[in-house]
């Protein structure tokens, strides 16, 4: 870092001197040309105000007329889009109308051959397309497959006399999924059930519209109409779908053009943007979730105040900053959605008529007042003449005032710097009589004061090096106590990591083999943090330990804990413990729950969620609690995650906990990975999130894989 100049007490003083002297030729040279200055000045406000009323009075009429025409035009646009809209919905009636005859028809038969997008036909105008969903038999839906082919007409129809449709499709429950127009491109494991369009459809049991996403086949982004259709027994036969493109909805419902820079944007009930114009998918894929921007997080609240009034389904026109710049959106809402249309135009192209008539006016201005100043400067360059020689007469005075008065102070500094090298018996010696000798009297009381304050300074950091050194000795000992060689064999594979957040810390883990078939496995999270904490937690892994060897059921030996510690433990604290035993021949898992975070359980079939029924009471707080034992049965390939909320309520720099969806998302993008690969991965992914932030808790984390015994 670059200091600062110094400056000397003679200059000072000598600035003093001259500060005054200017000061006072300043009001005497004020009292010359300010009279001048002033009416050139008076003479120059008047123009200009006259000039800025008129502009004031022409934004605010531009303004208001630009808002009634806004609005007018929004909701024209919003109207002509809910038409379109409406007839999109409609002709997915008819659609799915005529599926459900069909199936309620079962002697209705295809009579045109049906093509999957392996047999390319003469005119792929004339017909669908036909795919199965994964692990579908063909020959087991061939009756379906041909009863769906008489969908092709009704496809036809629908398509040449609506151009703003990209798709029309029909799934059925039973696995078979029909396209019109016909093409390739779906991949082999794209299962329609699986898609968001088929399973909101099928649940709300209405005409459904869905958020933009990727096209499987196109790629192109789209949003989609469904309905579900059914059979004489009211049971769920299939859905229909039509697709638009974002590319139509952007020509046809976006097309209005504001000025040179203004356009209409789309959004949904919670303020993601639909469409608007240069929207596109970039290099997302169909099976991945397409994420457009929320209009939401903007952090101007009169923005956010407008986009919560457009997806409320009112209608108005706001002025707020968005995109850098002031702009003015007018909105209306679509009837028959849950969107908004909005047209977006920049204040500046509003008044821009008067903006340049401001700029004519100024620039006129600005050469009167060039013209005033030369007069002004004219008369200054007389007075500079004055200063000079004025200048030069206090120099002299203040030179020889300068010297008397810094001889002490130079003396204080010789003296300051001596001390400064480590003297603290050096005393000053200045007798002036004055506030300086009073400073010098200060300073060696001070270098006094500060030799003894060093020396107490000195006895107390040998002090803290000491219980630093004795904290260092308990993190290895509380280290210590927890498993460091993780069992990996046919059976089973567990690995386990502990990040106290101070130098010792609450929680715990434990893992070890009561017999030849049994494994039991221990996490828990005492309250607090620090020495206390490690104490109770070294008790507690201590009283597990001892009794798991002899007691097999968790129950009993929570139970006998608990009295220990609510016996032992003479503090406010109390501990969470999840305690299982896995036996690992049959995959039975004997468990008890004492008020910590349930498990993560994941199958092997990729089913996962938290460990039910896994609620108790905490540990020492209540001497006659109730513990019960529980039990699963883990297949081969099952996973458990267990964890401590150091890693769930860890704090991002922003002071956002990273959360259980967060952890069960990593852990289901871990699903074939190894114990010490899922542990390690979601400590780094716990870590980037934290970074910024210290930590808050301890971080105790335990996976468990079960293989069972060949």
């Amino acid at each position: 870092m670059k200091s600062k100049p110094k400056h000397g007490i003679g200059n000072k003083i000598l600035r003093a001197l001259l500060g005054v002297s200017l000061v006072s030729l300043g009001l005497f040279a004020y009292t010359v040309f300010v009279g001048m200055k002033d009416l050139g000045q008076c003479a120059l406000e008047k123009s200009l105000s006259l000039g800025e009323n008129a502009v004031e009075d022409s934004i605010k009429s531009l303004e208001n007329q630009a808002e009634k025409n806004l609005l007018k035009l929004v909701e024209d646009q919003a109207a002509l889009s809910s038409t379109l809209f409406e007839k999109v919905e409609t002709e997915v009636k008819i659609v799915g109308g005529f599926a459900a005859y069909l199936w309620k028809t079962p002697a209705v038969r295809g009579t045109l051959k049906s093509y999957s997008q392996n047999e390319k036909p003469d005119n792929i105008k004339e017909h669908s397309v036909y795919t199965l969903a994964p692990g579908v038999d063909e020959e087991s839906v061939r009756g379906d497959i041909d009863l769906s082919g008489n969908m092709d007409k009704a496809f036809m129809i629908i398509c040449e006399n609506d151009p703003n449709i990209n798709t029309v499709c029909m799934g059925t429950e039973t696995g078979v999924f029909r396209s019109y127009p016909w093409r390739t491109g779906r991949a082999a494991s794209y299962d329609y059930r699986e898609r968001h369009w088929y399973k909101k459809a099928a649940d709300k049991k209405e005409v459904i519209w869905t958020e933009p996403y990727i096209h499987v086949a196109t790629k192109d982004l789209i949003v989609t109409c469904a309905v579900p259709f059914y059979g004489m027994d009211n049971k769920l036969l299939g859905v229909v779908e039509i697709d638009m493109t974002l590319k139509v909805m952007c020509e046809d419902i976006l097309s209005t053009q504001i000025g040179e820079e203004g356009y209409a944007v789309l959004l949904d009930k919670h303020g993601n943007i639909v469409a608007r114009p240069g929207l596109d998918a970039g290099d997302t894929r169909w099976d991945e979730v397409y994420t457009t921007e929320n209009l939401l997080s903007d952090s101007d609240p009169k923005f956010k105040s407008i986009i919560k009034s457009m997806i409320s389904g009112k209608k108005g026109i706001g002025r707020a900053k968005f995109e850098g710049e002031e702009k003015y959106i007018a909105y209306a809402p679509i009837m028959n959605m849950e969107w908004s249309l909005g047209l977006v135009m920049p204040v500046k192209e509003i008044i821009s008529p008067a903006m340049n008539a401001q700029s004519k006016i100024i620039s006129t201005a600005d050469d009167v007042n060039r013209e005033i100043n030369r007069h002004i400067r004219s008369i200054e360059g007389t007075i500079l003449i004055i200063f000079i020689l004025t200048i030069l007469a206090v120099v002299g005075l203040a030179y020889r005032l300068s010297r008397k008065i810094t001889r002490p102070i130079l003396d204080l500094d010789r003296g300051i710097k001596v001390v400064g090298k480590g003297d603290l018996d050096y005393r000053f010696q200045v007798n002036t009589g004055d506030e300086i000798e009073d400073l010098a009297e200060g300073f060696n009381k001070m270098t006094g004061d500060l030799k003894t304050h060093i020396k107490i300074l000195t006895e107390t950091t040998v002090k803290k090096e000491k219980i630093e050194k004795e904290l260092k000795i308990a993190h290895d000992i509380q280290m210590d106590m927890v498993p460091k060689d993780f069992p990996k064999n046919q059976e089973v594979d567990v690995y386990a990591i502990l990040d106290p957040a101070k130098e010792v810390g609450g929680d715990l883990y434990d893992f070890f083999f009561i017999d030849e078939d049994n494994l039991c496995f221990v996490v828990g999270d005492v309250s607090g943090k620090g020495v206390p904490a490690a104490l109770l937690m070294t008790m507690t892994i201590a009283l597990i330990r001892t009794m798991a060897r002899e007691v097999k059921s968790p129950e009993k030996v929570m139970t006998h804990i608990n009295k220990a510690i609510c016996r032992d433990s003479q503090s406010a604290m109390f501990v969470t413990i999840f305690y299982g035993i896995l036996n690992i021949v049959t995959g039975e898992v004997l468990y008890v729950n004492a008020g910590h975070n349930p498990p993560m359980l994941l199958r092997r079939n990729k089913e996962y969620g938290p460990l039910k029924n896994t609620s108790g009471t905490v540990m020492g707080e209540f001497e006659d609690a109730v513990f019960k034992d529980e039990k699963i049965v883990l297949g081969r390939g099952d996973t458990l995650v267990m964890y401590t909320d150091g890693v769930t309520e860890a704090l991002s720099s922003e002071g956002c906990q990273y959360s259980e969806e967060s952890l069960m998302k990593e852990i289901c993008l871990l699903t074939a990975a190894g114990a010490h690969e899922m542990v390690e991965d979601i400590r780094e992914k716990v870590k980037i999130f934290s970074r910024g932030a210290e930590q808050s808790d301890d971080i105790t984390l335990m996976v468990l894989k079960y293989f069972g015994r060949v």
